[in-house]
């Protein structure tokens, strides 16, 4: 039979000392977690990081009680954890239709959400969907009911995230200090309307039954808000005679060459992003001349983002020197990322040339489109890009690997043709 418990995580510890509460579903040797509304002060969590009897009894006892009511013995006996998850987050959606919709708060919606993804290890995509959250409740506090956020209440936000506001915030020690930023750039701000949109369209798929027509969420607010595109930005790529220049350039200093290194370890691997190449480099399957790995930031679609590409003699090097080191001298692949920058920065300051580190993903798939010529699908191949008008044709294609070697071996050559001159 499916046991249900309540729990908290140490990696999961807030700024301000409090744990998330989760509802741990166990059942046939797996588990899943149900989030909720709880958060647990560090006074009722023990040394092993587990919940007080007395806060159990005080806060957990009461939805524990009323979540295994939801359970029928057939599904507790008979049904996988996770479909067990599903059918209580459909029951309890159903509950607030049922009662009073209103009494729904988006706010804790997003908590929840964001803790998904935490657990699911999309930290990247956690980090903006936070500030997100901050930001609204910097905005209306800890209480909004979905039903309130209208196209008219998104303009009204949109005019306070553009002015000057201050903002609270806890540090690493917990300390509260209140800062002052500027309005939103257009960029920032359909980043940030962006991400607002993709919270609460999850939070009408998850509590709206559009089968049988229980809407518990009925506003629409994106339809007549749109969020304006923003502007074609300045290039994000280098020119062949800028990419040699950068190249030549000697680094001064340990973050400058690692930058360099970095950033051609990148370009001479069709692209590869800093965060892949920072979690994976001690651990990327390299074999027969090949290196295979699951693309971070795209892994959760449905091919996994997994990618094969051949291993060039000039990135040996490379690979020896910084193997086994990264995660010793950085904390995380953000903090990576930002000195991986910051060594571009000072080292294009001295040769003349303004670039970040992705500018080695954008110059690998131009050299690639218009100095050799190969077609956009094979440029989008080799940036393990997906085209969502073909994904169906996909499944019944098998993976030819050598279609992207021809577009890296191309791309190499015809930069170190350059190099030459």
């Amino acid at each position: 039979m499916a046991t249900l418990s309540a729990v908290v995580f140490k990696h999961q510890r807030k700024p301000d000392g409090t744990y998330p509460v989760k509802i741990r579903i166990a059942q046939f040797s797996k588990s899943s977690y149900l989030p909720t509304n709880l958060f647990a002060n560090e006074i009722f969590v023990d040394r092993k990081y587990k919940l007080k009897h007395t806060y159990i009894r005080k806060e957990v006892a009461s939805l524990l009680a009323k979540l295994n009511s939801y359970i029928p013995e057939a599904m507790s006996r008979d049904y996988e954890a996770y479909r067990i998850k599903e059918h209580l987050i459909e029951m309890q959606g159903k509950e607030l239709e049922d009662s009073n919709p209103v009494s729904l708060n988006f706010i804790d919606f997003c908590r929840s959400y964001i803790t998904e993804l935490e657990d699911d290890k999309r930290v990247n995509s956690a980090i903006p969907m936070r500030t997100v959250l901050n930001s609204l409740v910097d905005y209306t506090g800890n209480d909004l009911p979905p039903r309130r956020i209208t196209s008219k209440w998104l303009k009204a936000y949109e005019l306070y995230l553009r002015s000057e506001r201050q903002m609270s915030r806890r540090d690493q020690f917990g300390r509260l200090a209140t800062v002052t930023r500027a309005g939103l750039s257009d960029a920032g701000l359909f980043k940030h309307m962006a991400n607002l949109r993709t919270m609460f369209n999850a939070c009408c798929v998850r509590y709206n039954d559009y089968d049988t027509g229980k809407i518990v969420i009925p506003n629409q607010p994106f339809v007549r808000y749109k969020i304006k595109p923003t502007r074609v930005s300045k290039k994000r790529h280098l020119t062949i005679d800028e990419l040699t220049k950068l190249y030549r350039c000697s680094a001064e200093t340990d973050r400058e060459s690692i930058a360099k290194d970095m950033f051609f370890l990148s370009f001479f691997l069709c692209g590869m992003n800093s965060v892949d190449i920072f979690n994976y480099i001690d651990r990327l399957s390299i074999s027969a001349g090949r290196l295979e790995y699951r693309r971070s930031k795209t892994m959760h679609r449905e091919d996994g983002a997994f990618i094969s590409i051949a291993v060039p003699e000039c990135t040996t090097e490379i690979w020896g020197k910084y193997s086994g080191k990264l995660a010793r001298s950085y904390s995380s692949d953000r903090t990576f990322n930002k000195a991986l920058n910051l060594g571009l920065r000072s080292l294009g300051e001295r040769c003349g040339i303004d670039c970040t580190f992705y500018f080695a993903r954008h110059t690998f798939a131009t050299i690639a489109r218009n100095d050799c010529g190969f077609s956009k699908d094979d440029v989008a191949a080799a940036l393990n890009h997906v085209d969502q008008s073909t994904r169906i044709t996909d499944r019944y294609i098998a993976k030819d690997w050598s279609k992207i070697d021809h577009v890296q071996s191309a791309v190499l050559h015809f930069f170190f043709d350059k190099l030459k001159e």
